[in-house]
């Protein structure tokens, strides 16, 4: 009987832990510089070390600046596919993760040409969109979002 009240105390424990929600992740975008006709390669960048085993995420860029995407890599084990479509592009990362990401090293880098007729010292913002992106950790469960003042 005894046994019987442990057992059933460690699984309320654990549907207690599993329960909870995880701990926020945030994202920095890096700046790049590139000239006229170049390709900018915008990495995303974990603000602090958490694995991840799936993802969406949604950026905004300005098509009259960007000519061309090219690609995309993913860090850390993950895969990935991207789709850009009027001025918006939709990432999707899975992979089996068993290591803590390193915040020096992006998850995602976006490889865009820059159009070849911009004037010199042109400049735009790549936005990425909280509300529709998500990063979940080896649970299942989504990591809540936590912008930071000057990440994107």
């Amino acid at each position: 009987m005894n046994m019987f009240r442990i057992v059933c105390f460690l699984l309320a424990v654990a549907r207690i832990v599993c329960a909870q929600p995880a701990p926020g992740v945030s994202l920095s975008v890096s700046t790049e510089t590139v000239p006229a006709g170049g390709v900018a390669q915008v990495k995303f960048f974990l603000t602090e070390p958490k694995p991840i085993v799936r993802s969406g995420m949604y950026a905004d860029f300005d098509e009259s600046f960007f000519d061309e995407f090219l690609g995309i890599s993913a860090g850390f084990g993950l895969t990935g596919v991207a789709k850009p479509q009027n001025g918006r592009l939709r990432v999707e990362l899975s992979g089996r993760q068993t290591r803590l990401q390193d915040s020096d090293y992006p998850i995602l880098t976006a490889a865009i040409q820059t159009k070849p007729t911009l004037p010199v010292g042109a400049t735009r913002q790549i936005s990425l969109d909280l509300g529709r992106s998500f990063w979940t950790n080896p649970l299942g469960q989504i990591y809540p979002k936590k912008p930071k003042r000057g990440a994107w």
